[in-house]
């Protein structure tokens, strides 16, 4: 089952990286995805994303198969209201 393990806003996530710029590209099925300065693939965008709101990256992973990836989507990282 997928969960996220880590929510980044993009200057978060440039600075961790050292990537001054994502470059978006969008695929022959018309799925958008993002390159970093390097040309190297860094994730998928939410269909709905709308580069005039915050950009949040989601690292993802998948513990039945081992698979992990970046997610690119609109919003703000969540803080725990408490801890119980």
């Amino acid at each position: 089952m997928a969960q996220v393990t880590n929510v980044r806003t993009l200057g978060e996530f440039k600075k961790a990286t050292g990537t001054d710029n994502l470059e978006i590209f969008t695929s022959k099925a018309g799925n958008k995805y993002a390159k970093n300065d390097q040309g190297e693939f860094i994730g998928m965008l939410a269909s709905d994303f709308d580069k005039s709101e915050e950009v949040v990256i989601f690292s993802m992973s998948d513990e039945d198969t081992g698979e992990s990836w970046l997610f690119i989507a609109n919003g703000t990282p969540q803080e725990a209201e408490f801890t119980i």
